[in-house]
């Protein structure tokens, strides 16, 4: 299990453990995650979707949500204009179900489950 520390201005080491390390691709354009997607776990659809907290109009669905080993249920929106160039993952049914560490200069994300 791999895990992150770092000493604070107090002279306090903080320790975060995570269950998953995964190297990213380098991109200008902001960080490329595969992901497979599914209204029911009979029918998952893979995607690759951009970590992004950016704001758009979009339609809200029921979905669960597979990156790695990891696996939840979340409400999520996508795009209301088809033309969106990408798809996003924000805070809503991404960031706020698990813990994540980004090591940019490295590409490396630390992922484990919040939920």
């Amino acid at each position: 299990m791999p895990n992150l520390s770092q000493e604070t201005s107090s002279n306090r080491v903080h320790t975060l453990n995570f269950d998953e390390k995964i190297k990213y691709l380098d991109n200008e354009q902001g960080i490329n995650l595969d992901v497979i997607i599914s209204k029911q776990t009979a029918n998952p659809v893979s995607a690759t979707v951009k970590l992004d907290k950016g704001s758009f109009t979009a339609f809200g669905h029921e979905i669960i949500i597979r990156f790695s080993n990891l696996e939840w249920e979340a409400f999520v929106y996508f795009a209301q204009d088809e033309s969106f160039p990408v798809s996003v993952l924000g805070r809503n049914g991404f960031l706020n179900k698990i813990n994540i560490a980004i090591i940019d200069y490295e590409q490396l994300l630390y992922l484990k489950s919040y939920i």
